[in-house]
């Protein structure tokens, strides 16, 4: 698996405004039975569907709505896990918010697990 295309596949899922497009990538990333765990803001999310309706939600509330736009740095693979720094910019390009995605990963390269720390 080459992480940086890995993590340029699930940046589309945040950015598109396509709802089939992100059900075509969350089915390719996301296992059935994944978790997305969220801190600090203590929220967790399970099952490809809720989690992919959430990223759908957040994106059309807090990320569209407000002219913003994720960024991601270099991704970093360690066995089955995948570390991810992000940001999200402003509409002027500077950072509003950043943080680390920690994937867990099963045999098939879906995530398991997702732990979104926000900075």
């Amino acid at each position: 698996m080459n992480a940086n295309e890995f993590a340029q596949t699930y940046l589309s899922v945040w950015k598109t405004t396509d709802d089939g497009e992100r059900s075509v990538l969350a089915k390719k990333l996301f296992a059935e039975d994944a978790v997305h765990h969220i801190s600090p803001a203590g929220v967790s999310f399970t099952g490809r569907e809720d989690v992919e309706a959430n990223i759908a939600r957040v994106h059309k509330e807090q990320i569209a709505a407000h002219g913003l736009q994720f960024r991601v740095g270099d991704a970093v693979l360690n066995g089955n896990a995948v570390q991810l720094p992000w940001e999200i910019a402003g509409p002027a390009g500077d950072t509003v918010k950043s943080g680390t995605d920690f994937f867990v990963l099963d045999e098939d390269d879906r995530i398991t697990a997702l732990y979104m720390f926000q900075g």
